[in-house]
């Protein structure tokens, strides 16, 4: 019988709640440039000129169609106008930062700035270490198809995509070979079902099954005598039934042996050790075969001691170590 290993690792990409809530940050974060760049760089519309249409977005349409350099943006009541130079760097500074933010930031580090926040990293999928800047370019350039249809305001692609794949890759973490994880997690060889497994995590191949080692079988406290089978237990049919009043005991007796009962100085201290068995010097005269324990103690390997029979008591005996002595074999 042996025993599998079993490994049901934890999928350490399962963090797409947190990796949804640093996308946000990132997107804010970029909003948040591009109102300031624009802020710092439109000129408000006189509100003068804007009154003479219903609100500033109707101003607007009309100074769209007549503006050949220029472009205006409503807010209500007001408007603001930015030159051709200027609407460039509006566009170019949300562009810049996510290329720091995504590229250089997470190539250096492992996260950009809402992973950070969130406690997150991007890691290579072979080995756990930080993904690079290769692979961070990478990931960066494929948010064209991530980001269909919305952009970086409705990814529905890579939202798809990360949720259905093995370990929550969007086509540009599938593509550089990527995984995002907790930060506890850099430069752990990830473990993910289905993409990869625990032998391949960590290198190695799962130690094999243990087996069982068989149980020795226990070996008796005292060895049976030398020369001789062990004889089987006695039957308690063995033993003869009591006589009637009107019958004689010797009647009932079995064969005359050479037992004889061991003698005690003192009845309450029993004897040190069990009379041995006198050595047969030569070839016992042929004669009905003796009951097993009549004619001298014999080993009983069931009981794990010596037993004869006591025709004095009627009785089968048994050597007790503790009582040092021949007590009554126990039913």
């Amino acid at each position: 019988m042996t025993t599998p290993y079993t490994a049901v690792p934890i999928d350490p990409t399962a963090v797409m709640g947190r990796r949804v809530v640093a996308a946000i940050i990132d997107v804010v974060i970029a909003i948040a440039i591009l109102t300031a760049v624009f802020l710092a760089l439109a000129q408000s519309v006189p509100s003068g000129e804007v009154a003479q249409f219903a609100n500033g977005q109707a101003f607007c349409d009309f100074f769209n169609n007549i503006a050949g350099n220029a472009v205006c943006v409503a807010s209500g009541d007001d408007a603001f106008v930015l030159e051709g130079n200027d609407l460039w760097l509006v566009i170019g500074a949300p562009f810049i930062y996510s290329i720091a933010n995504l590229v250089f930031l997470a190539g250096a580090t492992g996260a950009s700035i809402g992973k950070h926040i969130m406690g997150l990293r991007v890691i290579s999928q072979s080995d756990g270490s930080l993904h690079g800047f290769g692979a961070a370019a990478l990931r960066w350039l494929l948010w064209i198809v991530d980001g269909i249809p919305g952009g970086i305001f409705f990814p529905l692609v890579g939202l798809i995509t990360s949720l259905a794949s093995n370990g929550h890759r969007r086509v540009g973490d599938m593509t550089a070979s990527t995984l995002v994880v907790d930060k506890s997690q850099v430069g752990i060889p990830p473990a993910v079902i289905g993409l990869t497994t625990m032998a391949a995590a960590v290198g190695m191949p799962l130690p094999a099954p243990i087996a069982q080692q068989p149980t020795m079988p226990a070996q008796p406290a005292q060895a049976p005598p030398t020369g001789a089978a062990a004889p089987p237990p006695p039957v308690e049919s063995v033993a003869p039934p009591p006589a009637p009043e009107d019958v004689a005991a010797d009647d009932f007796a079995p064969p005359a042996s050479t037992w004889t009962e061991p003698v005690f100085e003192d009845p309450a201290v029993p004897a040190a050790a069990p009379p041995a068995p006198e050595p047969e010097a030569s070839e016992p005269e042929a004669s009905a075969p003796a009951e097993p324990g009549v004619e001298a103690p014999t080993w009983d390997p069931q009981r794990n001691t010596y037993i004869q029979w006591d025709p004095a008591l009627n009785a089968w005996m048994e050597w007790s170590a503790s009582a040092q002595g021949w007590i009554p074999i126990s039913q």
